[in-house]
């Protein structure tokens, strides 16, 4: 939602993030004190007038503890002992082995982005990288070796998660074409 390219493959996408967008607007930017409440209504953080309740929405999960971050003057979290849950239905995409173990084995233990070394071996002996389609198959993209990269889990974050992820997509996809 935050930073992310619309194409023609994920358009259908941009509708509920502009709401979650609206919303967003809504609850950080108007002058008004705002109090976030969830489903179950249970407390949560609290500054000044504000209070950020817990949310099953990550992006909102991530603005808020941003803000919360934010402020050094706040007391610290009761937690929730007994966090309510949901069941969420998503699409899995089926992969060729294969293809992760060919990408795996040109990397050799090294991250294609950052060129260091694995982290930690995982317990067969083989190091821990993680195979990154540059093209996402929720975007349509092929599950074939030139779309895919192996990557250290921070990289992986950062090509997700990270303010620079568009760069990253756009060195992934220059070091890895045809």
């Amino acid at each position: 939602m935050f930073g992310r390219e619309y194409h023609p493959d994920n358009l259908s996408e941009l509708p509920d993030d502009l709401v979650k967008i609206e919303n967003l607007y809504d609850a950080v930017v108007n002058d008004n004190p705002v109090v976030f409440l969830d489903e179950e209504g249970s407390t949560g953080s609290i500054i000044g007038e504000r209070t950020f309740e817990s949310t099953f929405d990550r992006d909102i999960l991530d603005l808020r503890t941003s803000e919360l971050l934010a402020h050094s003057q706040r007391k610290p979290s009761k937690g929730n002992r007994h966090p309510s849950h949901r069941v969420v239905e998503t699409n899995q995409y089926e992969r060729d082995p294969a293809v992760k173990a060919d990408v795996l084995q040109r990397a050799n233990g090294v991250c294609e982005l950052c060129n260091y070394d694995a982290p930690f071996t995982k317990d067969d002996g083989s190091p821990f990288l993680e195979v990154h389609h540059i093209k996402p198959l929720a975007e349509k993209g092929p599950d074939i070796v030139e779309n895919a990269v192996a990557l250290c889990p921070n990289c992986h974050r950062e090509a997700h998660h990270g303010r620079n992820r568009d760069s990253i997509a756009s060195t992934l996809r220059s070091l890895f074409s045809n």
